[in-house]
């Protein structure tokens, strides 16, 4: 299942800049991980390994910033809304990439039942989020 990201054609501040660019390229990413694992370029090792280098890596340094900038006045619930995205979003990827590091499918199963839980949530905040972006 691809992802669709959530940000907008504008870019108010460098911290919505910032998240714009790391998500579109993460998505980007993990969309190419999925669309060669399809192609049979990745086993499923390589898809994780792939996620966790061009995925996990620059969308957790974006987190820590998003997570440390200060808030705009009378921006709190897009800042609010656009961190629990970013941390939605992290938890489904590092849930998938130990789905596909697991052991066993019973061992997999419910890291996979969390990622696809966790990239729903994602998804619809997605809407949400950019919506918001758009109107900022």
């Amino acid at each position: 299942m691809a992802i669709v990201a959530c940000a907008s054609s504008k870019a108010p501040d460098a911290v919505i800049e910032d998240f714009r660019a790391v998500e579109r390229q993460c998505i980007v990413a993990f969309n190419g991980a999925l669309r060669d694992e399809r192609a049979h370029k990745l086993d499923e090792v390589g898809v994780a390994a792939a996620v966790e280098r061009d995925v996990l890596g620059p969308w957790r340094a974006m987190a820590a910033r998003v997570a440390a900038a200060p808030e705009p006045a009378g921006k709190h619930e897009l800042y609010a809304l656009m961190r629990r995205y970013v941390g939605e979003r992290l938890e489904a990827w590092e849930a998938y990439v130990a789905g596909l590091r697991a052991t066993s499918e019973a061992d997999a199963r419910p890291k996979l039942d969390l990622y696809h839980q966790k990239n729903a949530d994602a998804q619809e905040d997605a809407q949400v989020l950019g919506a918001q972006l758009r109107s900022y």
